[in-house]
């Protein structure tokens, strides 16, 4: 726990769950509040495994050469004694927007240089709610945040990538870096960008992601070649996260938990190669745009703008 207090993105998109599912327990960190971890029994681990670790919820997977009545009972004999109790729905997740700017401790610096420096770097993660493993637009989600496209300003390149985005950020010399995320999660997700820029900049870039977003829900703002690259690298990024038997594993495993069948390879290529630039500005229209957004600082006590103005810039004029 302290290390991850540690890292600036971390923080920041802790703190951005926090706000996004305020009041529920998808707002709280993986790890927990440490007043949790220290004062946890383990009657607590015990009723937690009994009412969670049962049968019903979950999927054994072995990928390799392997002989499969042998596994089978194999898997029987080790796996006979667990119980079979129906798993706890997940509480429900509503969403709220809002907006925060503050610091973790652990990254306060304490140099005197440092403090006094007037234009620091700020980590910022912005977005709204995203989808779920199952939901009807989940390949639509991945192709928008492959054509937002990624930025780093060590890597340079700028004028050959397909990101209007990304061009427009290192043309105006505006992020240190930007990555969109898609985040899913059995019941709900969350959508938008990270990204690292001096505080003088953090409210320009927050316009240029709105102002993108809006953008692309135009006739015209996203070209069939530029959604064609989008495709093909969002099926790639999927591919390439399948290059060992862990990997694997573990995409079997959640697709039998939240879609309850394997998906096979050749129909994922195709549910990502189905887009079209009309449902990408439908579910920014109907999804993104129409969500109120969240906006997290870290690394500074101001400089955001404010939801009003997060949402005027997401509207065309």
């Amino acid at each position: 726990m302290e290390e991850v207090d540690t890292q600036s993105e971390e923080v920041a998109f802790d703190k951005f769950h926090e706000i996004s599912f305020k009041g529920s327990p998808m707002g709280a960190t993986i790890l927990g509040p440490v007043h949790n971890v220290r004062h946890i029994t383990r009657d607590d681990l015990r009723a937690y495994v009994r009412a969670h670790y049962t049968a019903s919820g979950m999927v054994l997977v072995v990928v390799g050469d392997v002989a499969h009545d042998k596994t089978v009972k194999l898997a029987q004999q080790l796996f006979e004694g667990i119980p079979t109790g129906e798993v706890p729905e997940p509480p429900a997740a509503n969403f709220h927007g809002g907006i925060y700017c503050g610091d973790s401790p652990k990254l306060l610096d304490t140099n005197p240089a440092a403090i006094a420096k007037a234009d620091p770097t700020v980590t910022v993660a912005l977005g709204t709610l995203g989808v779920s493993w199952s939901d009807a637009d989940f390949f639509a989600f991945q192709v928008l945040n492959a054509t937002l496209g990624s930025w780093d300003a060590m890597l340079g390149g700028r004028d050959y990538l397909t990101s209007r985005l990304c061009r427009e950020l290192g043309a105006r010399n505006l992020a240190e870096r930007l990555h969109p995320f898609v985040t899913c999660y059995v019941n709900t997700g969350l959508f938008g960008v990270t990204f690292a820029a001096r505080r003088s900049c953090v409210r320009s870039v927050c316009e240029l992601v709105m102002r993108e977003w809006a953008h692309l829900t135009t006739r015209g703002g996203i070209s069939s070649a530029e959604l064609g690259a989008a495709r093909a690298r969002a099926f790639a990024g999927y591919a390439l996260g399948l290059g060992n038997a862990t990997q694997q594993c573990d995409d079997i495993g959640r697709q039998l938990l939240a879609l309850n069948r394997v998906m096979p390879l050749a129909e994922v290529w195709l549910r990502f190669h189905e887009e079209k630039p009309s449902d990408i500005r439908r579910i920014l229209r109907e999804r993104v745009l129409a969500t109120p957004p969240v906006a997290v600082a870290i690394g500074c006590q101001s400089g955001l703008p404010t939801p009003e103005e997060l949402c005027q810039w997401r509207t065309l004029s």
